[in-house]
């Protein structure tokens, strides 16, 4: 029999610091409470999950917000949610001196050590800039696994059919474990029907790969123009 295929299922949720408050309230109400309530209410998971630290800065000091992530909370408890941690004011990790990597690191996983009782060792990276000389920062700050595009292998000489696993990397004697994102499930999630996404796992079974990732913004799932009514109204998710 054929092996079954791990499929990760990733989403990073974020409002800039600034953003008008209508915005962080819109996005709470249409995107992020229905996804979370509609992943817990068909027990689907474990997904991964980034929340940006603007985002949970802003949940926490508004009742709707705290309900938020009192449901978030208990979907981490039951080992539905991972959470992933990154530069705590969403920074580019690659422009910063190396020290405020660090630090900017720790500030968003000692808050979500504070707020949900756990430590992640996964990183999102931001605008999933890589830079070669991360891994050394980054095992410092505690990670251990970080979502890079697939793009960054590809241009280095990796082959498609080589993506579908995790790889390690190092800087400086320290190491990371780099997890490729893949471009065509970008594109077919949420844009495309369901049944286009089984039969691209199907293949990539089929052909013997272990691994699909999914890990993009979580904005597409109710806050881009026109994905509401296809995620929730005309159910897709």
């Amino acid at each position: 029999m054929t092996a079954p295929i791990r499929f990760v299922f990733g989403v990073h949720l974020h409002q800039p610091v600034g953003n008008f408050d209508h915005v962080f309230a819109q996005h709470l109400d249409e995107v992020y409470f229905p996804f979370l309530q509609k992943m817990a209410d068909r027990q689907f998971g474990p997904v991964v999950l980034h929340l940006s630290g603007p985002l949970l800065d802003w949940l926490e000091q508004r009742p709707d917000g705290t309900r938020y992530l009192d449901l978030l909370g208990r979907l981490v408890s039951d080992g539905q949610v991972e959470l992933l941690m990154a530069g705590y004011h969403e920074p580019i990790l690659a422009v910063l001196p190396r020290e405020d990597r660090v630090e900017q690191i720790g500030w968003l996983r000692d808050a979500i050590h504070r707020r949900f009782g756990v430590t992640p060792q996964g990183l999102w990276l931001t605008e999933r800039v890589w830079e070669p000389d991360l891994p050394a920062d980054l095992a410092e700050a505690g990670v251990r696994s970080v979502l890079v595009d697939d793009r960054h292998f590809l241009v280095s000489g990796f082959e498609p059919g080589a993506l579908h696993r995790p790889w390690t990397t190092e800087h400086s004697g320290r190491q990371v474990t780099l997890v490729p994102i893949h471009e065509r499930l970008r594109y077919l999630v949420p844009f495309r029907p369901p049944h286009e996404t089984v039969q691209y796992l199907r293949e990539l079974r089929d052909a013997g790969q272990p691994l699909a990732v999914l890990a993009d913004d979580g904005e597409k799932f109710g806050g881009w123009p026109g994905t509401r009514e296809w995620v929730y109204e005309k159910g897709w998710l």
